[in-house]
């Protein structure tokens, strides 16, 4: 429910819409090197040193050695389990790149140290729960370990998100003009989920007549300038199905081909000023409201009425 907004919106494109998606591919983390990033702290960008960091390795360790353990078994034990599952399964260990799996619809993780996310979650409930069952936790060994994980994570982003560039094709936003650079000049993903032609899978908007200039973008608009010939003008930019599009010329608003997969406008020759809006739906405002509603419930739950049963 929570996530019932963007489910949506991402089934509602997908389905209506050909889109060109990135390579499928399942990179595992090869052990190996994991653990001498895992020793340096690194956060590198790196498909096969990906890491939880020091002090999450140590737990998942923790919690797979506690798992063989009848006297402790208890509800963490199924978080336990599950991440200790895909933590392996994340590795070089299982060779998944290798497998039939790699074409599926999981291919499109490209990467398996994205699981990282889900295991670290996992680990966060198996945890939490198993201190609330054991009850033989040290209050200051939970306080020291928990300023550590912070002072590490500290030093790691220092070392590398703030480091430039430690990746060809990363590059971290410190200013307004990497911003620029990043967004408008770098060809990294420039085709991922672009609209593509059915048969042979091109770029429709390799096939547009006429370019843009002074591009400018908010997050439900794009204003840019467009130097037309005298009829017919096809721009380089996406017309997605089921979303609601306005264009303004010069100002006024336009009537478009709005059947049209890249946005074709009727134009007098000469400059023109154009600014296209996407507007949200009753539908979209609906799953607003339930994601929010379902968050702010699942939080007061949590507050209010778990805390009662114990």
């Amino acid at each position: 429910m929570i996530g019932s907004y963007s489910l949506f919106n991402i089934m509602k494109i997908t389905i209506a819409n050909n889109m060109h998606t990135p390579n499928k591919g399942l990179a595992p983390i090869i052990p190996s090197k994991m653990l001498v990033a895992v020793f340096d702290n690194s956060i590198q960008d790196d498909r096969h040193i990906f890491n939880i960091g020091l002090i999450g390795l140590v737990l998942i360790l923790f919690l797979c050695v506690e798992l063989f353990k009848k006297s402790k078994v208890g509800d963490w034990t199924p978080w336990a389990s599950l991440a200790v599952i895909l933590f392996i399964c994340s590795t070089s260990w299982l060779q998944l790149e290798k497998t039939r799996a790699t074409d599926s619809v999981f291919g499109n993780i490209q990467f398996l140290g994205r699981i990282l996310a889900l295991i670290v979650l996992l680990m966060t409930v198996a945890v939490t729960i198993y201190v609330e069952e054991q009850k033989s936790y040290n209050k200051y060994m939970l306080i020291g370990t928990s300023i550590l994980l912070v002072l590490m994570g500290i030093s790691s982003i220092s070392q590398y998100h703030l480091r430039k560039n430690d990746d060809p094709i990363r590059y971290y936003v410190s200013n307004s003009h990497d911003f620029s650079k990043i967004a408008y000049t770098q060809p990294h993903g420039k085709g991922d989920y672009a609209l593509v032609e059915v048969k042979n899978g091109g770029m429709l908007t390799a096939k547009a007549n006429t370019r843009i200039e002074n591009y400018k973008s908010t997050f439900d608009s794009a204003n840019f300038n467009v130097n037309a010939r005298n009829g017919i003008t096809t721009v380089p930019i996406n017309m997605y199905k089921n979303v609601d599009y306005h264009l303004y010329v010069d100002g006024k608003k336009k009537k478009f081909q709005s059947n049209k997969k890249i946005l074709t406008i009727n134009l007098k020759k000469g400059n023109h000023k154009i600014k296209l809006v996407s507007k949200a739906g009753y539908s979209e405002y609906i799953n607003m409201f339930v994601s929010c509603v379902s968050l702010i419930g699942c939080g007061l739950f949590i507050i209010l009425v778990e805390p009662r049963k114990h």
